[in-house]
């Protein structure tokens, strides 16, 4: 399972800096006040190895824009971005076609695509000039297939169906989760291992310390619901941040993958970490 740190907009720098810090694996930020693709790239200066992961809301824009920054991005981050998307209020039933015209747009070659609502090249009435039968979209992503997940409840299905990542909400129930996944297992075997699949995570906290014990039996119950890949987390901003981070890293990250290993050494280790 790898680690992620959900940001607050205001102070993703900082944030993005300490969570890379403490050997996290991934920076997620929601599209809030500003693009959520721009805060991302401007996080490349900042960050080296550190994947970032966004949220866009998708539904009223047209999904070129949206991929046109997402490259950007990629390129500015050398190849560290994950893009989520999340639709809009009733767009619901378009993110199928969005997610089939994003990959066609990262795709890198020149493509035309006709669904119910997009059309491209859209050869409008008032194009009378460079009319174009194919369209390729510029600049090229770093990645050679930058990741596409669907974050929500809403579009998961076509996720899935096109072997894309999810990310649930913090909160869906493992509950809920593993009725979801069995579903999806059954009716797509063959791409049941291309599907990440992750979570915003918000951490049992009291004084501004982790509760350890019941952090690690929640994640083992998403673990065990859906097979997590990848675990966001997510907690009130203050003082107590640096704190969580750090016991996140030292106790909660080990315990979870300890379990694998053979019996006795998850004991042997509390023994010795005990704080």
């Amino acid at each position: 399972m790898r680690f992620g740190w959900y940001l607050s907009v205001g102070g993703a720098a900082e944030e993005a800096i300490a969570a890379e810090r403490h050997g996290f694996d991934l920076a997620w930020i929601d599209d809030d006040a500003m693009s959520a693709t721009a805060l991302a790239a401007s996080l490349a200066v900042v960050t080296n190895g550190l994947r970032i992961g966004v949220t866009a809301t998708v539904g009223h824009d047209h999904p070129i824009e949206l991929a046109e920054e997402a490259a950007v991005a990629d390129l500015a981050l050398g190849g560290r971005l994950i893009l989520g998307i999340r639709p809009v209020a009733g767009a619901e039933d378009g993110v199928a076609e969005v997610l089939d015209l994003l990959q066609e747009c990262f795709a890198s070659h020149p493509f035309e695509h006709r669904g119910q609502r997009w059309a491209v090249p859209a050869n409008l009435e008032q194009n009378v000039f460079n009319l174009e039968d194919l369209v390729r979209v510029t600049p090229a992503t770093a990645q050679f297939e930058l990741p596409v997940w669907v974050v929500g409840v809403a579009g998961r299905g076509a996720a899935a169906e096109r072997g894309l990542g999810i990310v649930a909400d913090a909160d869906e129930t493992p509950a809920d989760l593993a009725g979801w996944w069995s579903e999806t297992t059954d009716a797509h075997p063959h791409l049941v291992r291309r599907i990440r699949r992750s979570a915003i995570w918000e951490p049992p906290v009291e004084r501004g310390r982790v509760v350890v014990d019941d952090a690690v039996d929640q994640l083992r119950s998403l673990q065990r619901a859906i097979g997590l890949d990848v675990v966001i987390v997510s907690c009130e901003r203050g003082s107590s941040s640096a704190a969580v981070m750090s016991d996140i890293t030292r106790f909660v990250r080990p315990l979870v993958q300890l379990d694998r290993l053979p019996p006795g050494l998850e004991a042997h280790w509390s023994e010795t970490h005990d704080r």
